[in-house]
């Protein structure tokens, strides 16, 4: 069997979703499909200046559309992660329908959200509507993604939802901060002083790095670190300078030290828009780091995270709570210990890479099997 994966969200580009269809491409070539994956956006813009980690598949950047738009390579199956820009999937897609073959889509937070109004966002719901109708199967990466489309009218056997799973092998409470210290200190930067609260993830509005600050500013007692890259970098560097040496933006780091990152933060704290769809890895990576954490209670979170067992959940928005909750657990370093100690445990016990990949193997296999035709 051989898949062909059409995405813009895949390394080097930095993010839960280009590590999880890393992590899917890999889970098929090592169950022993044939995989190839095409690249295009900024991730292709990115490649041309990075060094990227060898793949057992093979891998196309295109910066050029007319290199794929069509002729699509051939394959038994192919995979859309769906979102925007919307008009290039809608394209692919009909093109590998007209050619009679099956494909699946990877249906993120974004797929019914738009801005749009009249005419045009009735014709955006059609076009998506038909692409969804013809898929031979749906990834949502959430439970409330899957609620969404079946409203929609779409055929719920034919949606699974997919989470990603760390690598408990690399991600684990043994890592240490001496390799993080170093790669600082090549720029010139060292550690704040502990404790040490953590931002971990894309920085960008729908994941709070400003109130991340703002909760620096409310516990005197602490640094911060903050692990990342994105739109609002620019301005989240500047805002922290008036919490001086007690905040450290470090920034974009690679994925691989992303551990010992990890282990130089006391506790992270995530808090989270209203996260639409899934439950992000840098949550589930954290905890298996056996970080305690703190978050609010948005998309499918308290699947992973059971307040008060594991970590720390409050009301979404709730700033003074997220607040009070980190403070807390600062003066409390056994209840810390015991709750970081635990979500560890829940991640290895089950939100590991492996039961995540041959979950994933598994629905495409039965999707990629001869059957009814899509609906056309």
């Amino acid at each position: 069997m051989k898949v062909v994966l059409y995405t813009h969200n895949f390394p080097p580009r930095l993010g839960g979703m280009a590590t999880l269809h890393r992590q899917y491409a890999e889970a098929l070539a090592g169950a022993g499909r044939q995989v190839s994956v095409h690249v295009f956006g900024a991730a292709a813009e990115q490649a041309a200046a990075s060094c990227r980690s060898p793949y057992s598949f093979p891998v196309r950047y295109h910066r050029r559309l007319s290199q794929f738009l069509f002729r699509p390579e051939r394959a038994d199956l192919y995979w859309f992660s769906f979102g925007e820009p919307l008009a290039l999937k809608c394209w692919l897609c009909n093109l590998v329908s007209l050619l009679r073959r099956p494909y699946v889509v990877f249906a993120g937070g974004r797929i019914l959200l738009h801005s749009h109004s009249g005419a045009r966002a009735r014709a955006r719901q059609a076009v998506v509507m038909r692409i969804l109708r013809q898929a031979r199967g749906i990834l949502a990466d959430g439970e409330d993604i899957r609620r969404e489309l079946a409203a929609a009218g779409v055929d719920e056997k034919r949606i699974a939802v997919v989470y990603s799973g760390v690598d408990v092998g690399r991600f684990s409470p043994q890592a240490t901060p001496e390799r993080f210290a170093a790669r600082l200190a090549e720029g010139g930067l060292s550690l704040p002083p502990p404790p040490r609260l953590l931002f971990l993830g894309r920085v960008a509005e729908e994941n709070g790095p400003r109130q991340f600050l703002s909760v620096l500013r409310g516990l005197s007692q602490c640094s911060g670190i903050v692990l990342g890259d994105g739109p609002l970098l620019p301005d989240i560097r500047e805002e922290a300078t008036s919490l001086g040496d007690r905040v450290l933006v470090a920034g974009r780091i690679e994925h691989e030290l992303l551990p010992s990152a990890l282990s130089a933060g006391d506790l992270c704290v995530f808090p989270l828009g209203s996260l639409h769809g899934g439950i992000p890895l840098s949550v589930m990576e954290a905890m298996a780091a056996g970080r305690a954490c703190v978050a609010y209670e948005v998309g499918d979170l308290a699947r992973l995270i059971m307040d008060g067992r594991n970590g720390r959940l409050v009301a979404a928005g709730d700033l003074p709570a997220l607040m009070g909750a980190a403070r807390a657990l600062l003066s409390d370093g056994a209840l810390r210990a015991r709750l970081a100690r635990r979500a560890a445990e829940t991640v290895s016990a089950d939100w590991t890479l492996a039961r995540a990949q041959a979950r994933f193997v598994a629905h495409v296999e039965r999707w990629a099997a001869p059957g009814p035709e899509c609906e056309f």
